[in-house]
């Protein structure tokens, strides 16, 4: 917006990617609009007042339809959803997790074991023993298996 301390309602004085985009759309769409900067300065967060959820800020100026459309970059979340209708999203920031890179260590002899616990380790032992023995003793007393 304008760099003065009071907002100007003019879209003379104001620039920046939203302001043309909304000249964009109302060259491309064929309407006139007027700027009412947000009094208050918010985006909007959500108060209860006698039970009932109401909000300041941008998302307040269009929940009491004081204002027919808002261009910001404001944050799509589920509380706002249901409260205003958004278009599809022109900007996406997407949101990194930073985290240290370990360290490279040389893997030992035994490192394949690791993905599961020793105890896993040893069930998958006893069970291999346990189903050789069975078909070793099934075969064994089979008449058509050991000529």
């Amino acid at each position: 917006g304008p760099q003065t301390a009071e907002k100007s309602t003019n879209p003379e004085h104001w620039h920046g990617f939203c302001i043309d985009m909304l000249n964009e759309c109302a060259q491309q769409l064929h309407f006139n609009y007027t700027i009412h900067p947000v009094a208050d300065g918010n985006y909007g967060s959500a108060t209860m007042v006698n039970g009932h959820k109401v909000w300041d800020g941008i998302i307040g100026e269009l929940q009491f339809r004081r204002a027919d459309l808002a261009l910001a970059m404001l944050t799509i979340n589920y509380e706002r959803e249901r409260v205003i209708d958004f278009t599809a999203p022109f900007m996406n920031l997407g949101i990194s997790i930073i985290y240290k890179k370990p360290d490279e260590k040389q893997p030992d002899l035994f490192y394949f074991l690791r993905p599961l616990s020793p105890a896993v380790w040893g069930y998958v032992l006893i069970a291999y023993i346990g189903v050789s023995m069975t078909l070793f003793f099934v075969a064994r007393f089979s008449p058509h298996e050991w000529h």
